[in-house]
């Protein structure tokens, strides 16, 4: 079975060509000429796709060093996923740059997300614990981002690992816990270096995304315990502003002090009559 040109062995030069030959052509074509390669047949892809090939780790590899010198990706990750999110892509995964907002990577995730679309996805370890009443264990293995010891998880890992957790035998989850923290702790470890080179590289605008981050969940939390719409929160004064602060980060007692302030000036509009009880 097959096409005119197989079975007559009159194949396209390129599909003829040998995957070492392949490999060596590939090493003078820059990330963005591979990502075009991709699109023009199909034994480019099978070529270029797989990642468990040694020969197309070693392709994309070559090509990232001069871009991208770092020795090796994060732990798990394939070369190609790691040219994608620090190299190629440029706007939010999920959006493509319609909601207007610059993107990062957020490593902990393996995504390039907006800060829109990055809101609408997680969700913090505070009201995992006592909203969606999930076990500690299952977060044992879950990356996360932390904001002055706050920690945030990515909502689509909570279902399946919570599933995992529920369906193993009760004097398994111990052991399966402390596998799940030394995995995580080495995850981690190995994904720090990358958020601290974007921390440096862009010190002002991380600074101001963590704030926003963590206010934008803290108003989840409040609001879960509170029973309203988050939105009523998020129209307050205290929410649009900066944290008032003496330095950054800010201490817990900021934070703390901040969230007082949120609930009493809810309450405050609620008795002058601004929002529905």
């Amino acid at each position: 079975m097959g096409n005119g040109l197989q079975k007559s062995g009159n194949l396209p030069p390129a599909m003829a060509m040998p995957p070492e030959i392949f490999q060596k052509v590939c090493s003078f074509l820059s990330p963005d000429e591979l990502f075009a390669l991709l699109r023009v047949c199909r034994y480019f892809r099978f070529l270029l796709t797989p990642t468990q090939s040694k020969l197309t780790q070693e392709i994309w590899r070559t090509s990232r060093l001069p871009y991208l010198p770092r020795n090796a990706p994060p732990k798990g990750m394939s070369e190609q996923q790691y040219v994608l999110l620090a190299y190629w892509l440029s706007r939010c995964q999920f959006c493509r740059g319609r909601r207007g907002m610059e993107s990062k990577v957020y490593w902990a995730f393996r995504v390039r997300a907006c800060r829109y679309c990055l809101l609408d996805r997680i969700i913090s370890k505070h009201r995992l614990l006592h909203d969606w009443k999930i076990p500690k264990g299952v977060l044992a293995g879950l990356p996360f981002i932390s904001i002055n010891n706050y920690d945030i998880y990515w909502i689509a890992h909570i279902v399946p690992a919570e599933f995992e957790y529920s369906t193993m035998v009760p004097t398994q989850r111990p052991a399966w816990t402390n596998a799940k923290r030394q995995y995580l702790r080495q995850f981690m470890e190995d994904i720090e270096e990358f958020e601290l080179a974007y921390k440096y590289n862009m010190i002002g605008w991380y600074y101001d995304e963590q704030e926003v981050i963590r206010k934008t969940c803290m108003v989840d939390d409040i609001a879960a315990e509170m029973s309203i719409d988050p939105n009523h929160l998020r129209g307050l004064r205290l929410f649009k502003e900066p944290l008032d602060c003496l330095s950054w980060p800010p201490q817990e007692k900021d934070w703390t002090g901040w969230r007082y302030q949120m609930v009493f000036e809810y309450l405050k509009l609620i008795q002058n009559g601004y929002h529905n009880k």
